[in-house]
């Protein structure tokens, strides 16, 4: 089984991959990826438990062209033997795989997903605070139906399920299937630390 933990930008998803590091889980990330992206954002020693997109396009077959190396993938090739074979190098880890990456997921691999879920507009606000980019009110208002797609289009093949960020920091679970040792978690949760908050949603 391949573990993983899914969402939209901040929506809780390195919280909820600190917690399964501290319920005895075992993590696969790039903890160089941490110094660089606090480096960038301008902040301390955050952990946000990401594989390196390389890591990822390393899986997929290249091809040298005259602008240097190139990167591409076909439906297809997501669903060979090949791929499935080399994506099953995370079998028994967990793994961070964020809502734009999960293409990336064959379809075969028996992955189990946690799909963190937060109150949009704390999101929009934090995703502003870290980088200056404002998310449309669209997006905002779209947001609980684009994810119940996700989440739909996912449990086809995977077990899934959702958790909310703005619950969970409350009292934080995990699904049953999840080898987690919960009373390990609770020094991991610090509702002072919780960040642009609005309402329960």
């Amino acid at each position: 089984m391949i573990y993983i933990v899914s969402g939209y930008y901040r929506s809780g998803t390195s919280y909820k991959m600190e917690q399964a590091k501290a319920g005895g889980m075992d993590l696969h990330y790039n903890p160089a990826r941490d110094d660089r992206l606090n480096a960038v954002l301008g902040l301390g020693n955050d952990h946000y438990f990401e594989i390196e997109d390389a890591e990822f396009i390393n899986l997929l077959p290249h091809q040298s062209s005259g602008d240097g190396l190139v990167y591409g993938y076909t439906a297809s090739y997501l669903e060979s033997d090949e791929y499935l074979e080399i994506f099953n190098q995370f079998e028994g880890k967990t793994i961070k795989v964020l809502w734009s990456s999960l293409w990336r997921i064959p379809s075969r691999a028996k992955c189990n997903i946690i799909f963190m879920l937060r109150n949009p507009e704390e999101i929009a606000r934090s995703i502003f605070k870290f980088t200056e980019e404002e998310l449309s009110e669209d997006w905002i208002s779209e947001y609980w139906d684009n994810t119940d797609r996700w989440i739909n289009a996912l449990s086809k093949n995977h077990t899934v399920t959702a958790i909310n960020y703005n619950r969970d920091i409350e009292s934080p679970s995990f699904p049953d299937s999840w080898p987690v040792e919960l009373s390990s978690i609770a020094k991991t949760v610090r509702p002072e630390l919780y960040r642009n908050r609005h309402g329960s949603n």
